[in-house]
């Protein structure tokens, strides 16, 4: 009895630890959430380049870090080694060895990966050769890249498979996103759009760290319970409500957060749209611009004779 007290008491604590970390998470990303809904706008830089960037700022001190652990992993192995050549120093070795070049291999390939097109990208792109004659076939291309920002851009993606059951929720989310396209949204009005029912349904379909601090929360109540413990465990199932409140509000900013930025996405993709249709146009006269040119000339000059 008295070691099974102690399997639950190490149990409880772990369990709570982990439930304080995930809450920790979740009370941090339902600020940012919130922030970057109140901020949704049209920035020069496009999103990965953004992400980008801050990829790059958080692997120097990342990079700074993996190399103050394998140094010291080094220097306990070599101890163990030379004081004994005993076994566990040539395993740490190996496992730092290990870890290193994994890391190191994981550094490399997320500085060299190719970055994938968005419609900023693009856009970007076909701002700078206004001007110039494309050719039927350079258009072409920008139309495929196009498509490529679609499969990731065109639609608000719910869950990490865009699960088909959320398929109602992503309808409403996107249509409230058509009205954010007229007018951005200032302060918390992007949350305040999106229903609580529409949350609730996302969460617990979608929000698996939401769902996992529920599980957890959960652990100390029915460890406490199997010990007789009724009143600590009354306690201790105050955290799974708590959890369930946070997952929901974390949720209904996170969903607000998608729809104001589609909204920007939307705009982004209109105007890739149109800058390519203007191409096409041009690509497919003898001279760029010029039937535009001559037209409006023309419209000038019956407005002047009338």
């Amino acid at each position: 009895m008295e070691t099974l007290s102690t399997v639950a008491v190490v149990t409880v604590l772990v369990a709570l630890g982990l439930w304080l970390a995930i809450t920790i998470v979740q009370v941090s990303t339902l600020a940012k959430r919130i922030v970057e809904a109140a901020r949704a706008r049209d920035y020069h830089h496009s999103a990965a380049t953004r992400r980008r960037s801050v990829e790059l700022l958080w692997t120097i001190p990342g990079v700074a870090v993996l190399g103050i652990t394998l140094v010291f992993g080094v220097e306990v192995a070599a101890r163990a080694i030379f004081d004994g050549g005993s076994v566990w120093g040539w395993t740490v070795l190996a496992l730092v060895i290990l870890v290193g070049a994994f890391a190191g291999l994981g550094v490399v390939a997320g500085l060299i990966r190719k970055e994938r097109p968005d419609y900023s990208s693009i856009r970007a792109d076909l701002n700078e050769l206004l001007g110039q004659r494309l050719t039927v076939e350079r258009v072409a291309e920008f139309r495929a890249l196009l498509q490529q920002a679609d499969t990731r851009q065109r639609r608000i993606r719910i869950g990490r498979n865009n699960r088909a059951r959320v398929a109602g929720a992503r309808a409403e989310l996107e249509d409230i996103s058509e009205g954010f396209t007229k007018r951005a949204p200032t302060g918390t009005e992007a949350v305040s759009s999106i229903r609580w029912s529409v949350a609730y349904s996302v969460f617990w379909r979608a929000s698996f760290l939401g769902i996992l601090a529920v599980l957890v929360s959960l652990v100390p109540w029915i460890v406490l319970l199997a010990q007789g413990e009724w009143t600590m465990g009354t306690v201790l199932i105050l955290a799974t409500p708590i959890s369930i409140a946070l997952g929901i509000t974390g949720t209904r900013a996170a969903l607000a957060a998608r729809t104001a930025q589609h909204a920007v996405y939307l705009k982004q993709r209109a105007e890739v749209v149109a800058l390519l249709e203007e191409f096409d146009r041009n690509a497919r006269k003898g001279v760029a611009g010029l039937g535009d040119r001559v037209a409006r000339a023309l419209q000038i000059l019956r407005d002047q004779q009338s």
